[in-house]
């Protein structure tokens, strides 16, 4: 950074906008987005890509796979939107907790959980619920 004499930011954008050569072969092209647009865009296709499967790490066929999304989504194609996040609940360790979690009324057990107010279709809600039932029921042994 400092033999380059540029700034930290700069350097930041250079790190990301030259980590998948797709990315060059766009501004190539012509391309016109701003620095920041497309560093946006590399960033986020990352972290959608993380999550979904579940990674921190990235390996060479995880960057291949990324590199086919910005470049699709450099082109102008839309992207397919994946499944909604997966829900990450608690480990269990008690095949008792299955046990309960799969054959009792979970609505009828006094967890605390008001059930009529869940939103179903938000997935922190849901996860949130699901640690709680776990607890519960991890509580009950």
């Amino acid at each position: 950074m400092s033999i380059m004499g540029i700034s930290m930011g700069a350097y930041d954008n250079y790190n990301v906008l030259t980590r998948y050569p797709c990315v060059l072969e766009a501004y190539n092209n012509g391309l016109q987005y701003p620095f920041v647009k497309t560093k946006k865009i590399v960033l986020q296709i990352e972290h959608d890509y993380k999550e979904e499967h579940e990674k921190t790490l990235l390996n060479i066929h995880d960057k291949r796979a990324i590199a086919q999304k910005i470049e699709m989504l450099l082109s102008g194609e839309k992207l397919v939107i994946s499944s909604p996040t997966p829900l990450r609940i608690k480990k269990i360790k008690s095949s008792n907790t299955i046990q309960q979690l799969l054959t009792c009324n979970l609505q009828s057990l006094d967890t605390g959980i008001n059930w009529d107010i869940i939103n179903w279709e938000d997935t922190k809600e849901v996860t949130d619920v699901m640690n709680k039932v776990i607890d519960f029921l991890k509580n009950q042994e």
